[in-house]
């Protein structure tokens, strides 16, 4: 990501911080911290939060991860709190980002509104124009800590 700012012309003043506290050999569990913030204003308060998860389109277990060790992070007010979007990217370990999609669209219905902060009447939105030649889904979640409600954008990245 790093290197995609720098290409460009003006190099735009942001920067990227991945998680920091992952590599803490003292710790036995793991802390749920965001997984890439970005940076883009002079104010450590904006900023648009990355949430990354493995899915595969074959089980639901880790669709189960997705959504609650993601999209309930955001919904919670715990990651992104009082913004506007954020971001969790799906790595496809099957091959069939379509059929992780669709897996973790059914996962979320199933799941108590209560803890996602789901918008059903908003949906599960198909977004084709964010990044071209490339399929994102956006949902929107009430973040009652933060009287707020979040967009979020699902990216099912395949992992070749």
């Amino acid at each position: 990501m790093v290197d995609a700012k720098n290409r460009l012309d003006p190099v735009p003043q942001m920067r990227f911080e991945r998680e920091p506290q992952s590599d803490d050999p003292e710790l036995d569990n793991p802390l749920g911290l965001i997984d890439i913030k970005v940076l883009y204003t002079w104010n450590d308060e904006t900023y648009l939060t990355m949430e990354c998860k493995r899915i595969t389109s074959t089980e639901n277990s880790l669709a189960l991860k997705y959504v609650r060790n993601g999209v309930n992070r955001f919904a919670s007010g715990k990651y992104g709190p009082g913004h506007a979007f954020g971001i969790i990217a799906g790595y496809v370990i099957c091959g069939n980002p379509d059929g992780c999609a669709e897996r973790v669209r059914r996962t979320l219905a199933n799941e108590p509104e209560t803890e996602t902060g789901f918008a059903p009447e908003f949906g599960w939105k198909t977004d084709d124009e964010l990044i071209g030649g490339q399929r994102h889904y956006r949902t929107r979640h009430r973040q009652e800590i933060a009287d707020n409600h979040i967009e979020l954008i699902h990216a099912f990245l395949p992992i070749r």
